[in-house]
């Protein structure tokens, strides 16, 4: 009998420990990142919409210069790259809310890593998108390119913004 005792009472200590350790996420701090999420929804597909401009500026060099047609289809998958960071940092972050509060230290560590790795991701691909930005002759093409490296770079804030949100809710590296 005692062993059970001793048992269920360290099995309610862990738990009451446990739960002490698992620090809440402030209502504030939630719809903040929901703001954030939403804007990089609102910035996937704006890079779609860019995306799809350049497709049109490619088209438009084609038969004309092979090699101008090659800078763009290049810038064009730099801005597909930075699209599918956005897009996959909007879908993991925007269920937030739907992630029971005992599983949320461990989320917001898995997100704070992505989102180090998207910020990094962003950067290579910003910084190769303005090499060949300045090869590209096109002005539709350049006022593309221009365009998305403003949202890239705003994309950028965001992840940053979203990292200092996240980093007291994740668990303390070891």
């Amino acid at each position: 009998m005692k062993k059970i005792f001793s048992m269920i009472l360290t099995f309610g200590l862990w738990t009451v420990f446990h739960a002490a350790m698992v620090q809440a996420q402030s209502p504030a701090d939630l719809s903040r990142m929901k703001e954030i999420t939403q804007d990089l929804n609102r910035n996937y597909r704006y890079l779609q919409d860019i995306r799809s401009d350049l497709n049109l500026s490619a088209m438009g060099v084609m038969n004309s210069s092979p090699e101008q047609l090659n800078y763009i289809q290049r810038a064009g998958l730099f801005v597909d790259t930075a699209k599918r960071i956005c897009f996959y940092q909007w879908r993991l972050l925007s269920i937030t809310e739907y992630i029971r509060e005992e599983a949320r230290s461990d989320f917001y560590t898995l997100r704070a890593a992505d989102l180090k790795s998207a910020v990094f991701e962003s950067n290579e691909a910003l910084k190769l998108l303005k090499v060949y930005e300045a090869f590209i002759q096109d002005e539709s093409a350049v006022e593309s390119i221009s365009e998305a490296k403003g949202v890239i770079e705003a994309n950028l804030e965001m992840f940053n913004r979203l990292r200092e949100l996240i980093k007291p809710y994740a668990n303390a590296p070891e």
